[in-house]
């Protein structure tokens, strides 16, 4: 073998070790950390993303699921575009989010709850709400002096806002009660106008839905 065949062949050789290399850590797993905003009864599913918008993300996906998860945890996975997918169901809606894995990070799954889900929600759970949130005013008062405006349920179910005011009517006052343990309780001041950064431990979303709820005039009750 002369010197030029030589040559060229260990070229080709480093050259196909570079390359097995690059491949290698391509398809190397990275870890990914799943946050889940509630654990689940089935799996949201990891699928190999296809057909790309111009933006990059994934419009449809194939093949069989590459993992799965119900709360939160450590997933790897190699270098690509994938699709995280679950079926709605009658609590929760759908899952669908296109995401890419390059160097690991964290994937944010935000589930959220039917409309359907949080209306038979309310319905078991107005009287609870209002008693809890009417036993909590201070100083004691009547209830005749107070009227409530709209009671609503929000997030996951266990987040409730009521709007109210003093008779005569006067202006709306907005409250935030949580359940833990099957027991309501209220976690806010009174506000016409509900701050994230008084009640950081509230979700924003909560406080934004309660801020922005707005009441039907059919829907006063006396």
């Amino acid at each position: 073998m002369n010197k030029k065949k030589i040559f060229i062949f260990t070229v080709g050789l480093i050259a196909g070790v570079f390359f097995s290399i690059i491949g290698i850590y391509n398809n190397r797993p990275r870890t990914i950390q799943v946050n889940i905003n509630e654990a689940l009864p089935s799996p949201v599913q990891i699928f190999r993303g296809t057909d790309f918008d111009e933006h990059g993300n994934a419009t449809n996906y194939t093949g069989s699921p590459v993992v799965s998860f119900v709360d939160s945890m450590e997933i790897k996975l190699p270098r690509g575009t994938y699709v995280a997918f679950r079926d709605k169901d009658e609590r929760y809606k759908s899952v669908y989010k296109s995401f890419i894995v390059k160097d690991g990070g964290d994937l944010d799954i935000n589930v959220q709850t039917t409309e359907s889900y949080l209306d038979a929600r309310l319905v078991s759970e107005r009287f609870n709400i209002e008693q809890v949130f009417f036993e909590t005013l201070s100083p004691p008062i009547n209830r005749s002096d107070y009227q409530i405006i709209e009671t609503s349920v929000f997030g996951n179910g266990t987040y409730a806002g009521v709007i109210f005011t003093r008779q005569p009517l006067d202006d709306y006052v907005r409250v935030v009660l949580i359940e833990t343990n099957n027991q309501w309780r209220v976690v806010t001041q009174p506000a016409l106008i509900l701050s994230k950064l008084d009640y950081p431990d509230i979700p924003r979303d909560i406080i934004n839905q309660v801020n922005s709820k707005l009441y039907e005039e059919t829907g006063f009750r006396q």
